[in-house]
């Protein structure tokens, strides 16, 4: 495999994925699903994206995180980044809280902040 991984390659491999115990599958996981069904091989549920690159050490899975994360971790672990040709989703950003929250002061306040940080942020390779 080189720099980079088409969707019949990354399908026919071992997976480790992501899945929160509260707030269920996130959107890259609700897409694929949606798109792929069930074809993907998944053999290890993390619930922290921070452990996905661990699971995948000294093993032939692989992982789908968040490029960000993963170039930082892959600083301190053996191993190696793999871009994906056909899947992507861009970039997204969320800020999501329920109804009643929404017009809480406090809330705002911190809805604000954190929209504000996320523009300050360069902008994610492609």
């Amino acid at each position: 495999m080189g720099d980079s991984i088409a969707i019949d390659q990354y399908l026919a491999l071992r997976h480790v994925a992501f899945k929160s115990g509260r707030h269920g599958l996130p959107h890259f996981e609700t897409w694929m699903a949606n798109r792929y069904g069930d074809e993907r091989r998944v053999e290890v549920v993390a619930h922290s994206f921070y452990l996905l690159p661990r699971l995948v050490v000294g093993t032939a899975r692989i992982a789908t995180m968040h490029t960000r994360l993963a170039k930082q971790l892959a600083g301190s672990l053996p191993i190696r980044l793999v871009r994906p040709t056909s899947i992507s989703l861009g970039s997204s950003k969320y800020c999501n809280g329920t109804s009643i929250a929404t017009w809480i002061p406090g809330s705002m306040w911190l809805r604000d902040v954190i929209i504000e940080g996320a523009r300050a942020l360069p902008p994610l390779e492609n």
